[in-house]
């Protein structure tokens, strides 16, 4: 029986497999265990330990959302002067100035510091929360001790950090410091001896294309009948013959199948070594990546492991991506999505080469426009030390979640919603649809008006707990039962059987709301994987949760939209300076849904978006933003 009244409580950043018998002793002398993270491998083995035992994970949930955010702010705002008084002179970083000849290249490094800071003042602020319950607290932090020496924050007094805990963090450190160095000393010839297969004895013509697409294991691929990674591709000026799509991780064995099906030119990034010239060997892998990896070497007891790690992988990208503008000539490399520290290596190779690179906004659902007044900034670190061309974004409200944090964008086109486009075709009849018609065949009285409604992510990790996604359906079906008049179109996030095998332990409450409305009759669900653009062209008002992009994405086709704020939790945030746009609790939404559908002329509307929505949310409300996209890549001064 676990004893709840334990007054000592020793708490690990990581559990792994050698920290077992550390668990085990503190157990032994009464201590409550809190762990935030714990390594696969020892999960079983913990299993048999904690039996009888007070031992429990801290959660995400466990914290106030806005309490965890705070340390991308800490981190942000410390991290330029921690760089500078430590880092901007180092002699073990300046080999690699040399290397890609760009200061660009302390971008990278900045980016490994920020995300390191962000963690240490996330366990740090959590850990100081948890002191102030009273007892005694010890904490055995992950190697992250070393932090306190180069930020202004402490640890609360209550908190004792055990000196073995310290002392085993250095010789960790140590190690790991002499491990990395020796291989960074040798690792341009050891990857050239471990990939490379075949060696060109000849030099060939570049493979010249105008289009290079970023193809990588969580995009969307060809889920979609219409958000499709190769939606830019328009059989005109963009075509499968000048397009290369690059493949820069795994993808499943289907993705591969159906890139191939349809003929498409691909180029499995990691494996463009296994072909080399001699002048690639000697000049590219000895001349200039073992020597900058030599001369790093030497200094490399004097910066943390981590920063060790990031250089063996500059030289790799470095390396792969100066093959890759050897064998390829492009124009244009475009991305979404992509914030880890090493596009900044791929683009300064590519820029070099002539080629730009261009990063376009997928969705507008950022952590920003949940900020309060009041409250810290909500910024994140994935959206800092960015390095591109170009930035192409719907309107002005997305591009401030990267002009808050440090980001090297040369140009900003605002070019509107992109996947309005497909909205705006299939509501004026050149993309046919017949979802409204075939949801509601059945009915003997087929709805007055339609309501397309879309549910977001929710959990670990984001603003939204499934206390809200259950008030936001609840709020759904209420509606419905009130008028009965109406229908719904519902386009679920997650497909509903999935859900329950992610979320066994979900709420009995969230299942029954979410299975009483896919069971209604005047309620069809797309499923996961319908189409968002049919959903928003055949339905008569949108209603989406806080703030997820599908309100702007309907907005700039030129239809109707608000956001269903059921749980009354987000008053005070951004699109609540747009008139009835935000709904904060159920009868306010059935009035602003009554507004938009029978009380508001077209004339009116217009105006709304003329003197709201334009610039702002979609850049010009045309619903052409693929074209818009389209027509930056092919000019000739891009």
């Amino acid at each position: 029986m676990k004893n709840t009244k334990i007054k000592k409580t020793a708490v690990f950043e990581f559990i792994g497999v050698f920290s077992i018998p550390v668990v085990y002793l503190y157990t032994i002398m009464g201590y409550a265990i809190k762990y935030f993270r714990i390594h696969p491998e020892a999960v079983k083995v913990f299993g048999k330990i904690s039996a009888g035992a007070h031992i429990q994970e801290i959660k995400w949930t466990d914290f106030d959302y806005y309490f965890r955010m705070f340390s991308h702010d800490q981190a942000l705002t410390a991290i330029e002067k921690i760089y500078r008084e430590t880092y901007d002179g180092s002699r073990f970083i300046r080999p690699f100035v040399h290397l890609v000849n760009s200061d660009r290249i302390h971008l990278v490094y900045k980016k490994e510091l920020v995300e390191r800071l962000q963690n240490f003042y996330d366990i740090q602020n959590c850990v100081n929360k948890i002191a102030e319950t009273g007892g005694n607290l010890v904490f055995i932090p992950a190697g992250y001790a070393s932090f306190e020496s180069i930020t202004d924050t402490r640890y609360d007094s209550r908190i004792k950090i055990p000196l073995w805990s310290r002392l085993v963090s250095i010789v960790h450190e140590l190690i790991l410091r002499f491990m990395y160095g020796i291989g960074l000393a040798v690792f341009p010839l050891l990857l050239v001896f471990l990939t490379t297969r075949n060696i060109d004895s000849q030099t060939r013509a570049k493979k010249r294309y105008r289009i290079g697409l970023r193809v990588y294991t969580q995009d969307w691929g060809f889920l979609f009948r219409y958000r499709k990674i190769d939606f830019l591709l328009d059989g005109d000026t963009i075509t499968r013959e000048n397009t290369l799509f690059c493949i820069e991780t795994d993808i499943s064995q289907e993705y591969r199948d159906i890139l191939n099906a349809k003929k498409y030119n691909t180029i499995e990034i990691r494996t463009i070594l296994s072909t080399l010239t001699y002048d690639f060997i000697w000049n590219v892998a000895i001349k200039s990546g073992l020597q900058c990896s030599v001369r790093s070497c030497v200094f490399s007891p004097a910066v943390p492991s981590y920063f060790i790690k990031t250089a063996i992988g500059i030289i790799y990208h470095y390396m792969i991506w100066t093959r890759f503008t050897e064998v390829y000539a492009l124009t244009h490399y475009v991305v979404y999505t992509h914030f880890e520290k090493y596009h900044v290596v791929r683009n300064i190779v590519l820029g070099k080469a002539g080629i730009k690179t261009w990063y376009y906004i997928h969705s507008t659902h950022h952590n920003d426009l949940f900020e309060k007044p009041g409250e810290s900034p909500l910024r994140h670190v994935f959206y800092s030390y960015l390095y591109y061309d170009n930035l192409v974004s719907w309107g002005n409200v997305c591009v401030e979640i990267f002009t808050r944090t440090k980001n090297y964008f040369t140009n900003y086109y605002n070019v509107g919603c992109i996947w309005s486009e497909h909205a705006r075709r299939i509501a004026e009849g050149e993309c046919p649809s017949g979802l409204r018609k075939k949801a509601f065949e059945n009915l003997e009285t087929k709805p007055e008006k339609v309501l397309g409604v879309f549910d977001t992510s929710f959990g670990k990790g984001v603003i939204l707990q499934e206390d809200d996604i259950i008030s936001y359906i609840a709020g759904i079906l209420k509606f419905l039962k009130n008028n009965p008049e109406i229908g719904v179109l519902f386009k679920p996030k997650k497909v509903w059987e999935e859900m329950m095998v992610q979320m066994p332990d979900i709420d009995r409450d969230f299942r029954d709301v979410y299975e009483e409305l896919l069971s209604h009759e005047r309620c069809y669900s797309v499923g996961r994987f319908g189409e968002t653009c049919e959903v928003i062209a055949e339905s008569d008002l949108i209603v989406s949760a806080c703030f997820t992009s599908t309100t702007g994405e309907a907005l700039g086709a030129r239809k109707k939209a608000i956001y269903f704020d059921s749980s009354s939790r987000f008053k005070g945030c951004y699109f609540d300076k747009f008139p009835s746009m935000v709904a904060h609790g159920y009868d306010e939404f059935e009035a602003f849904v009554k507004y938009w559908l029978y009380e508001i002329s077209d004339e009116g509307f217009d105006e709304y978006l003329k003197n709201y929505v334009q610039g702002e949310i979609d850049a010009n409300l045309e619903g052409k933003g693929i074209t818009l996209f389209r027509e930056l890549l092919c000019r000739e001064e891009a």
